[in-house]
């Protein structure tokens, strides 16, 4: 008898190398160079999972749809959905409600002026949504977004076991906002040596060995993968602020990103965020949660979320 496969959603970060807090990259004549980098680097991606006819959500800045709304118009085209990734990038536990509204409506309608369809789906920078900023999850809500992917939730050391109720590290938790019901996908900090790590994505994604990837993703029924250009890019520019450490950590592992991660969607089931939802609902859902209830599942960052 085969084990299921994991399910996996499929999303991307179009986002800059000057996207960092603070920006390392103030000037526009330094910017341009790494933008033209990042754009070709997402519209490889994009064709590769087209090729491949795997689903993906690309969370959109707003200032990269304005620098490149040929990019956004090109991955609508080819059938992918398109979120809003803010407008500008801030870390949102700095904001108060007025500037948060506006990151979230103004990044919104950009897109959906760019594409002729609604936007739905929302991604704050940096997992950005916390303890310490819930009330953030109305305002999304509120700004007419149907789908939430802005928190990390911690797994168990184990993952649940079938029958449980409601799951310790639920897929999909459907928040009961004033303005509707939001679909929250969190992605998740796993397990590893003792420690949490974010899996599957991003850094540790180019950091981990393929071996213990496999096994990973293994452990758990569902993942919500993030990645971004510079997770790709093997010549990826020295951010001016970083030390020599913090350089490596950023670069080391790019080389082999492209092969890992599809070697994982072979061995997963990659899905459209609808399908995701779907089969979390039958599975693993936590139902019509108050921000209370929500605040519980959450890690506790002092001082926000790691990078």
């Amino acid at each position: 008898m085969h084990e299921p496969r994991p399910y996996i959603l499929n999303t991307f970060d179009c986002e800059e190398w000057w996207h960092v807090i603070p920006s390392p990259y103030p000037t526009e004549a330094s910017r341009t160079p790494l933008f033209e980098r990042s754009q070709a680097l997402t519209l490889a991606y994009a064709e590769h999972c087209n090729a491949r006819s795997l689903p993906c959500v690309f969370f959109v800045l707003g200032e990269t749809a304005r620098r490149s709304p040929q990019l956004v118009r090109y991955l609508t085209s080819l059938g992918f959905e398109i979120g809003s990734h803010s407008m500008t990038h801030p870390d949102l536990q700095t904001l108060d409600r007025s500037a948060l509204v506006r990151e979230l409506s103004d990044s919104k309608k950009l897109l959906e002026d760019l594409i002729g369809k609604p936007v739905r789906a929302f991604r704050a920078p940096n997992f950005s949504i916390t303890r310490n900023n819930l009330w953030a999850l109305d305002e999304v809500c509120a700004a007419g977004y149907t789908i939430d992917s802005s928190i990390l939730i911690q797994s168990p050391s184990r993952p649940p076991s079938p029958g449980i109720s409601p799951p310790s590290a639920p897929a999909l938790i459907q928040h009961q906002s004033a303005a509707g019901i939001l679909h929250i996908l969190p992605c998740f900090r796993r397990p590893f040596l003792g420690m949490h790590v974010r899996f599957p994505g991003g850094g540790f994604l180019r950091l981990l060995p393929l071996t213990l990837l496999r096994k990973m993703l293994a452990a758990h029924p569902f993942h919500n993968l993030y990645i971004h250009a510079s997770d790709f890019d093997r010549f990826r520019p020295r951010i001016q602020s970083d030390n020599l450490v913090q350089h490596f950590k950023r670069r080391v592992g790019s080389s082999t990103t492209h092969t890992k991660l599809f070697d994982l969607f072979g061995r997963g089931s990659v899905l459209s965020v609808d399908a995701y939802i779907h089969q979390a609902t039958e599975h693993h859902a936590l139902a019509h949660t108050h921000l209370d209830t929500l605040s519980a599942l959450l890690p506790q960052f002092p001082q926000g979320p790691p990078t």
